[in-house]
């Protein structure tokens, strides 16, 4: 018996209307294959026709009135790529088929043709291949869904909203209107994750996802830009607007409440509104002006909604905020910051196998590397400095051109929030490229580190090597080494230096160097700063090092320079 699946549908574009009826005589149901054939009389019919009536194929002949030859292939295959075209030729020849197939035809058929074999193999080939053809531009589509989604929130990812963001821009530019953003940062959000759990620091971020999206409507708008930091575009829309809709995604947030153990959790929100330039470029450009706006925010109390530019209303803001807020902006466009480069060596030949790109900030409070990411994380712009430092660090090492590793540093919380994919494009090998290694440091690992272990996994398989910093500093988790695997252990300065005075140092010291045999890793000594504890260094078995006593950090070498420590104190500076 036919079953609806058994029939192949069938539309005919042509002039004639009684081409249909000649074709059923010719093509009777046979072994449970039967054809189901409509009729449009030119491709304006047949356009109209197909979102309501979907064909499995279309049987497009040339000699329509309208068809226009091949352009009218191009144009159905177009509008419609997964339906298969056969093109009803009434003569054909190699040049003329190899026009069809360039215009999107899939086969062919001769008019004067009426064997039902040809016509039922030639409609199967079509169908198998228009469902074919079908599962995998899903596939496709759900793998770009996925790829610019955030799985947690279901929002776009910060992938999918730079997408965004780049179109809405262009489109704003053209109309010659403005766009906004909102950068909306859940206040005290790590205090839930410390108190609590991740599960609930999950449960906080989907409520807060659902809350803005009950307030702007189009998914394709909104974004998690990382961590607890969701990012809204309003296009075409008036300052005051923007601060209408910024009011409500801050009263939506406020509003919600979470059961827990008897109790509700109450969260609040800082927002920040920032209009974008026209000359934008890249979402980190918006997102360094939107911090500003949400550092104000921050700065007089949270639960707020400030501008990136102080309206006539709050001429008493304090000038530590304007000055915080134009700090801010220097450290990501101006120059204020420097990278600096120090050797890593091999302790029995003082050859130079690896180098270490380093960061220092203007000069003053904010100089040493400590005090200016301790600085960014308590302004809560920890994630797009960070970011920065290791885009610039990695640019710069590049331009060197030197052979040797390079070593570049990142914060555990930088690798949560950036996607992976990012992260290979800027540091994964390629022909003639650098040999990069990503060190995670140790002492700032306050969160369970089975967070880091997919992003750790898929640097490793993109052949980046993963060193863990400061080993020994105090807060050593053998759990966390044997979770993420690195291949590097770099033993913290405070086990290193004056090893050679301090038996106890010298028993803590061996007794990491056996974990590492377990862990099958290399190390490197930090902090290497006497001939003495070079010789012990030695004498346990350590074949790497790194310190003043090999050279300070200063500008990045040249490929040749300090290929080699011969007599390491004089490098002294």
């Amino acid at each position: 018996m036919t079953t609806v699946k058994d029939i192949t549908q069938i539309l005919v574009i042509d002039a004639d209307p009684t081409q249909p009826e000649r074709l059923l005589e010719f093509l009777p149901a046979e072994n449970g294959y039967s054809f189901s054939i409509a009729h449009a009389s030119h491709m304006d019919a047949a356009l109209e026709r197909l979102p309501f009536h979907p064909a499995d194929v279309v049987l497009i002949g040339l000699n329509s009135s309208d068809s226009l030859g091949t352009a009218g292939i191009k144009l159905l295959h177009e509008t419609y790529p997964t339906v298969p075209i056969i093109a009803w030729l009434a003569d054909v020849d190699e040049k003329t088929f190899a026009q069809i197939r360039i215009a999107g035809a899939l086969d062919y058929l001769v008019r004067g043709c009426t064997d039902p074999e040809i016509w039922v193999r030639t409609m199967r080939y079509a169908t198998e291949h228009g469902r074919l053809y079908q599962q995998l531009h899903q596939a496709e589509s759900e793998l770009e869904r996925r790829s610019s989604t955030d799985p947690l929130t279901g929002l776009l990812n910060r992938r999918g909203i730079e997408q965004s963001l780049l179109r809405e821009l262009h489109l704003c530019r053209t109309c010659g209107e403005d766009l906004l953003v909102l950068l909306v940062d859940l206040d005290n959000f790590n205090r839930i994750n410390t108190v609590y759990d991740r599960a609930m620091g999950d449960t906080v971020l989907q409520n807060a996802a659902a809350r803005i999206r009950s307030i702007i409507a189009d998914p394709n708008t909104v974004g998690r830009a990382g961590g607890d930091q969701f990012l809204v575009l309003l296009p075409q829309m008036s300052v005051e607007d923007g601060m209408v809709n910024a009011e409500r995604i801050r009263l939506a947030i406020a509003r919600d409440r979470i059961p827990m153990s008897g109790k509700a959790i109450m969260m609040t929100a800082s927002v920040g509104l920032t209009k974008v330039p026209a000359d934008t470029l890249t979402i980190n450009e918006v997102l360094a002006d939107a911090h500003v706006a949400l550092h104000r925010s921050k700065t007089l109390g949270k639960n707020l909604v400030c501008g990136a530019l102080p309206s006539a209303g709050e001429n008493t803001l304090p000038q530590l905020v304007v000055v915080s807020g134009e700090l801010l902006r220097s450290l990501l466009y101006e120059g204020t910051l420097r990278v600096l480069s120090q050797p890593i060596v091999c302790l029995d030949s003082g050859e130079v196998v690896a180098r270490e790109m380093l960061i220092r900030g203007p000069e003053g409070a904010l100089h040493e590397p400590t005090e200016l990411f301790r600085y960014c994380f308590e302004k809560d712009i920890l994630t797009p400095v960070d970011l920065h430092c290791l885009e610039m660090c990695a640019t710069v090492a590049e331009q060197q051109k030197n052979s040797n590793r390079i070593h570049l540093n990142i914060m555990p919380t930088t690798l949560m929030e950036t996607p992976t994919d990012e992260l290979v494009k800027l540091l994964a090998p390629r022909d003639g490229a650098l040999d990069f290694c990503l060190e995670i440091c140790e002492q700032q690992l306050f969160a369970d580190p089975a967070h880091l272990v997919p992003a750790v996994r898929t640097l490793q398989e993109a052949g980046i090597k993963i060193a863990m910093d400061d080993v020994g500093f105090g807060k050593s988790c053998l759990e966390g080494l044997l979770m993420l695997r690195p291949e590097i252990l770099k033993i913290d300065k405070k086990l290193i230096i004056g090893l050679s005075e301090d038996r106890a140092m010298r028993v803590a010291l061996k007794r990491l160097l056996k974990v590492t045999e377990v862990l099958d890793t290399e190390v490197i000594a930090e902090g290497v700063e006497s001939e003495n504890d070079l010789n012990v260094l030695l004498d346990f078995g350590v074949h790497f090092g790194q310190g003043y006593y090999f050279g300070y950090p200063k500008n990045p070498p040249d490929e040749n320079d300090n290929a080699t420590v011969s007599n390491p104190s004089s490098t002294l500076q």
